[in-house]
């Protein structure tokens, strides 16, 4: 039930009593799972008027609190439900979220780590967003909030950024759903940290884009000077440089951003004497100076920070480089020319060519921090890509050996590379393409031999038909000349690539991919999972929200069907005094024999899963039965795959799920783990129902029994003075009838009742030598007597049963004029209950026979109950009272 805080619903509340508010807002409170300090002020309804009306219907409590212990312990039982939704959120290898009215309400462990915050942290900020993401991200995850809210999507994917708590930002891929909790619309979905792809996918745009330049280039000229605007560009360095091989020395072939005095002077690496020769060391090899010298010459100590492994050598701070370390650290004399000039960001990487270097790229900058491990093993691969094109030149002026080296670069690249010739049909659409030469990696990541020379369609039969697309967009690359870079998955092959495809010459075109099959397994399980979390989360709310159990049963086995992928399931239920699996609601069968289903414990399928508590998972039924005839339902179905599942609640056997597919059935760890999932929602909800069901029975009981024992009482209380038998039971049915004629509820009634058999229980308290004294008490006896409304309170309200039952037993000597007792209450201060009843005790003491004196007639009685209206009685309870008919004795 969802609470109204309209105009209409809170005028309503305003013209009712105190009572009838309280038993209006116990019903709203009940059926909305709100408390009552959320309820009052959606009414309009101060805490101290609330207050009153509890107060003045505390009886009302012990009316409830069978209903109150029923909700707790349904609550008991969502708790575990709730409680296995957190453990698979907990282990998910994704990070999981629920987000409900602007606030974080879970996280997972996983987003703890991706974020740097605590949930704590997180739950606790009133503005998560704020505090995690860039104001340009924010919008869009508000938006998408927004769109999923008013219902506009299912699901939306968004790729963000994120600033961790410690300052450094990293990529996030968002999923986020609608889902419902606590009868609120909330956001739940997974978070992805996705830097690392990001950064791997931006690096391959970079490389297609460096190797796009590089093809495109007319010769070494065009080729250094594309490479070098290239780099500057990327790097955002002031001054990049290629230094090429000329004779013995390594000049500067282009020079970007270098003062002309600094070029002039560092253009050569040869140490010379003071004739101006080259010195040359023992095996006749020119001496190279500075860090320049050591690159080339391939003089670097890995152990060392500014060194790489493949020999390149970086800094973000020469100055403090220079003050601490030694010449032998930097393997040779520097000339610290670079820091004079006031460069602090030095990278200098060599330009392979095989075992051969041809040559140093150099990136300087005066600002300091410009340059990361990451960035440079980048630009190392950029450079293994500059020297294969620097290669593909010099084959120009010496074929032989540049094509070695070309080759030997070609060869060890990590991606694959094909290079091909696209085949058109007469109307221009293409075909086929013939593979003129590919790398070795492309064997590796397609797992094709020996292609060269050949077809697509011939290494991959059937290619054209399952991806046609393939075709298509490499058809417009060779034409157009235009780079694409797509993913697709070859069906042939099962596995996903990325693949970045640029045209070298007219209807010629490169291939450069990357096998990705793992991250879109990855993804795909991920999807899965969201899709599984939902679902659960599903069955949750439908059990929360229903104690129907065929609501619960029908809602489980429709998302059993749907996330499974299967034909058909049904649940079993367990008769624990027959030892019998009896049918108790299915879906998907086509005839209504499982219907008649009754097996025994440890018989048949279920029998065997029912009574080793394990799951049965059988992909080919076929199989399982060869050699003997097979199950008749399965015949009757043609089901082809069996799994069944226990449903155990409290270490008890509720009974079992069952799941059937018409086609053999693939039945992995995360299918199983899911079925498992569903059965453990299933038994919730059996259990559930039994615990209701329970509840009820010994609500009943327990009524029944109250009600007995008050019964017993009255009369054990009769027994003890015989002058007064009957008395309790008459006056109780004149109470009930007065009462519901003054406008009292059925469930006030009940308190009445109990209230009016147990009216002089206080005189237990009495000595008979007072009690049954036949004449006349004397004031102190009389005092005594009076104390009879106090020993009933002190008995009765230990006992919260009866608590609401006071009212009578202690107040029913209270007067209107307020000379009454025990308490000397005034007018309205008295209960109504007391005030009804205290006539209808005068009206039976009166109409009854006593030692001192004869019993009146009802005339005699009548008149003195009017004389009383106004100082004893209530004048309004008066009249009620007389328009009633009391001719005879009640």
């Amino acid at each position: 039930m969802k609470i109204s805080t309209d105009a209409s619903k809170s005028a309503l509340y305003t013209r009712m009593g105190g009572r009838a508010r309280f038993v209006f807002l116990l019903s709203m409170i009940a059926g909305a799972e709100f408390t009552i300090m959320q309820v009052f002020p959606m009414l309009g309804v101060s805490k101290y008027e609330l207050l009153e009306s509890v107060l003045d219907t505390a009886f009302l409590a012990i009316l409830v609190s069978p209903i109150i212990y029923m909700f707790v312990k349904t609550e008991d039982a969502l708790r575990k439900s709730e409680s296995m939704f957190r453990s698979l959120a907990e282990g998910s290898q994704v990070g999981v979220y629920v987000f409900q009215a602007g606030r974080v309400v879970y996280v997972n462990p996983l987003i703890e780590e991706i974020t740097g915050y605590s949930r704590e942290e997180l739950s606790g900020s009133d503005s998560p967003l704020e505090m995690l993401f860039l104001e340009e991200d924010r919008r869009t995850i508000e938006d998408s909030v927004e769109t999923l809210l008013r219902g506009e999507a299912k699901t939306i994917t968004r790729q963000v950024r994120c600033a961790r708590k410690d300052g450094a930002q990293i990529n996030l891929e968002i999923i986020g759903s609608l889902t419902e909790r606590h009868n609120s619309p909330a956001v739940i979905g997974t978070l992805m940290d996705i830097t690392e792809r990001r950064l791997a996918e931006r690096e391959r745009e970079i490389t297609v884009e460096f190797l796009r330049l590089v093809n495109q280039s007319v010769g070494t000229e065009d080729l250094i000077r594309v490479a070098a605007v290239f780099f500057q560009e990327q790097s955002g360095c002031t001054a990049v440089g290629v230094r090429l091989k000329e004779g013995d020395d390594y000049p500067y072939f282009e020079a970007r951003g270098f003062p002309n005095a600094f070029v002039k002077i560092e253009n050569s690496l040869c140490l010379r004497d003071r004739a101006g020769e080259i010195i040359r060391d023992a095996s006749g090899n020119p001496v190279l100076e500075c860090m320049c010298g050591n690159v080339i010459c391939g003089r670097y100590d890995p152990s060392k920070p500014f060194f790489t492994g493949r020999g390149s050598f970086w800094t973000n701070c020469t100055t403090e480089l220079l003050a601490t370390t030694t010449e032998a650290d930097r393997q040779s004399r520097t000339r610290n020319r670079c820091n004079g000039e006031g460069y602090e960001s030095v990278a200098l990487l060599p330009l392979h060519l095989g075992v051969n270097t041809i040559g140093l790229l150099q990136l300087n900058d005066q600002r300091k921090g410009m340059f990361s491990r990451e960035r440079i093993a980048l630009w190392e691969r950029l450079a293994d890509y500059l020297a294969v094109a620097l290669a593909k030149f010099l084959v120009e002026d010496n074929l032989k050996k540049s094509e070695s080296k070309y080759r030997s670069l070609f060869e060890n690249m990590s991606s694959g590379f094909a290079y091909c010739k696209m085949i058109y049909d007469d109307g221009g659409h293409p075909v086929d393409f013939v593979y003129i030469d590919v790398n070795p990696a492309f064997g590796r990541l397609t797992g094709l031999e020996d292609v060269t020379g050949r077809r697509v369609t011939e290494a991959i039969p059937g290619i054209r038909e399952s991806n046609p697309e393939l075709f298509d967009i490499y058809g417009r690359v060779a034409l157009t000349g235009l780079p694409e870079r797509f993913e697709i998955e070859i069906k042939q092959m099962g596995k996903w690539f990325s693949i970045s495809s640029y045209s070298t010459a007219h209807k010629y075109f490169v291939v450069v991919f990357d096998n990705v099959t793992e991250r879109k397994q990855a993804e795909e399980k991920i999807k899965r999972d969201m899709e599984h979390l939902a679902s659960l989360r599903f069955i949750d709310t439908t059990i929360s929200g229903s104690l129907d159990l065929r609501i619960t049963l029908n809602v489980l086995l429709e998302q059993t069907v749907k996330e499974l992928h299967v034909d058909a399931a049904c649940v079993l239920m367990f008769n624990p005094h027959s030892q019998v699996l009896e049918y108790a609601m299915g879906r998907g069968f086509n005839t209504g024999r499982i219907e008649l289903s009754r097996v025994r414990l440890g018989e048949g399928f279920a029998g065997r899963v029912a009574l080793e508590r394990r799951t049965l998972a059988i992909p080919d039924v076929s199989v399982a039965f060869e050699g003997s005839a097979p199950w008749r339902l399965l015949e009757d179905e043609s089901f082809e795959a069996y799994a069944g599942v226990p449903l155990v609640a409290k270490g008890q056997v509720k009974g079992v799920i069952e799941i059937f597919h018409r086609t053999t059935l693939k039945q992995e760890k995360d299918w199983l783990d899911f079925a498992e999932a569903l059965a453990g929602q299933a038994a919730i909800a059996l259990d559930s129902a039994e615990m209701f069901e329970r509840l009820e029975r010994t609500n009943s009981d327990l009524l029944l029994a109250y009600d007995t024992t008050i019964e017993g009482w009255s009369r054990a209380l009769d027994f003890r003075d015989k002058e007064t038998e009957g008395h309790s039971i008459r006056v109780t049915g004149m109470a009930v009838r007065v009462c519901k004629a003054a406008g009292m509820s059925d469930e006030e009634l009940v308190h009445v009742r109990r209230g009016a058999l147990l009216h002089d229980i206080g005189k237990l308290g009495v000595p008979d030598s007072i009690l049954l004294k036949p004449g006349k008490l004397t004031d102190e006896e009389f005092e005594v007597i009076k104390g009879h409304p106090n020993i009933a309170f002190k008995l009765l309200s230990p006992v919260k049963f009866l608590r609401p039952a006071l009212e009578i037993p202690y107040c029913h000597h209270e007067k209107w004029d307020g000379s009454g007792y025990p308490r000397g209450l005034k007018g309205e201060e008295i209960p109504l209950s007391a005030r009804i009843f205290a006539i209808i005790d005068v009206w039976d003491a009166l109409r009854s026979d006593r030692p001192y004196r004869p019993a009146w007639d009802v005339e005699k009685t009548r008149e003195f109950i009017r004389s009383q209206a106004g100082s004893h009685f209530e004048a309004r309870l008066v009249d009620v009272f007389l328009s009633m008919d009391w001719d005879g004795r009640e």
